[in-house]
């Protein structure tokens, strides 16, 4: 089921993915785009928010830390292709469902 879900995340994030998945990918996809196009105060603080959801979610249940590290690892190859390619475009587009669920 895990591998399920971190391909379904590295490929396509979906807007129906529960709020755990949605912290998840949106944590590795602020931490991309806060290296990569800087500065992104918005990339920035949504790490950092995201980040202390996850680890809330983990101290009352919601989540485990090793649910959190497969679904970031199944992220990583393919922000890795995009970063070597300097897809900056395409990494907008992965980060975009995060703009629309987070930003106000």
């Amino acid at each position: 089921m895990i591998a399920l879900l971190a391909a379904a995340l590295a490929l396509n994030p979906a807007p129906e993915m529960s709020e755990v998945d949605l912290n998840i990918y949106c944590n590795a996809q602020a931490g991309v785009m806060m290296q990569y196009d800087d500065p992104d105060i918005f990339a920035e603080n949504l790490m950092i928010s995201t980040g202390e959801w996850l680890d809330a979610a983990v101290a009352d249940g919601r989540t485990t830390q090793d649910h959190i590290y497969d679904a970031q690892d199944s992220l990583f190859p393919v922000n890795q292709e995009l970063i070597l390619a300097d897809d900056m475009a395409a990494l907008e587009v992965r980060f975009a469902p995060c703009r629309e669920a987070f930003e106000d």
